[in-house]
């Protein structure tokens, strides 16, 4: 509920009552003003104060939204998963989608090397989709440290395939456009359209299936998509090299 700015504005008191709250959320939306203060051993003159840093105006409308927020947090009703990915599959299984492979494959396989990369699961995607390629005999590595620099001298005959479930990941669309400058061929996979990593890349995937997190925070969109498209990458360059 509270942003980093409001966490870092609290004071040594006003942080107590913040991991009162945490540790006993439905205990809290039950108690009064007065019944916390004593709990907690200050004062309620504190309490308020602490509220009106949170954006409320008294601890009547901070129990309101913190419950409004809780109801709102709880991890959702998982989609029917099999639905989800029949509908995908279906969706891909054209001539257009193998023609894509082939031509993107026969581009990676002109190049020296190929360079993996994302962030948070998409960054656990890249590490295994690097080592997935050098399975496949193609020299591949995975950035997925948003601070990594980019040596243009290196990555100048290379293929970036940068993975990011929104394509609006600020640290990939740093990524995207230091490979760009770099003289890279940029591939994004993402899962929406018309995102601005998809305008800086010179290909791109998209899986299209419900975004779905828990606690209004954490990713939890099926990967499975991914994993394929990069496998059937994978395995298309693995087919073309050995043809």
């Amino acid at each position: 509920m509270l942003t980093i700015e409001q966490i870092k504005s609290l004071n040594e008191l006003e942080c107590m009552i913040y991991q009162y709250i945490i540790d006993n959320q439905e205990k809290v939306l039950q108690m009064k003003i007065k019944e916390l203060s004593q709990e907690i051993h200050v004062s309620p003159t504190t309490i308020i104060r602490f509220c009106k840093k949170v954006g409320c105006d008294g601890f009547a409308e901070f129990k309101i939204r913190y419950r409004l927020y809780l109801s709102q947090s709880d991890p959702i009703a998982n989609h029917q998963d099999i639905s989800i990915m029949m509908n995908y599959f279906n969706s891909i299984d054209r001539a257009s989608f193998y023609k894509k492979l082939a031509m993107l494959s026969d581009k990676i396989k002109k190049k020296n090397h190929i360079i993996f990369a994302g962030v948070g699961t998409s960054g656990v995607l890249a590490e295994y989709a690097a080592r997935y390629f050098t399975n496949m005999g193609k020299i591949s590595f995975s950035i997925t440290d948003p601070f990594y620099p980019i040596l243009h001298a290196i990555l100048k005959d290379s293929v970036a395939i940068i993975l990011s479930e929104s394509g609006e990941t600020q640290q990939s669309i740093e990524h995207a456009r230091a490979f760009k400058e770099a003289g890279c061929f940029v591939i994004c996979i993402t899962n929406q359209d018309e995102n601005t990593l998809q305008k800086l890349s010179d290909a791109s995937f998209t899986y299209y299936v419900p975004s779905e997190k828990t606690y209004n925070t954490f990713t939890i969109t099926t990967q499975v998509p991914v994993l394929f498209i990069l496998e059937s990458l994978g395995k298309q360059l693995l087919k073309e090299s050995n043809v």
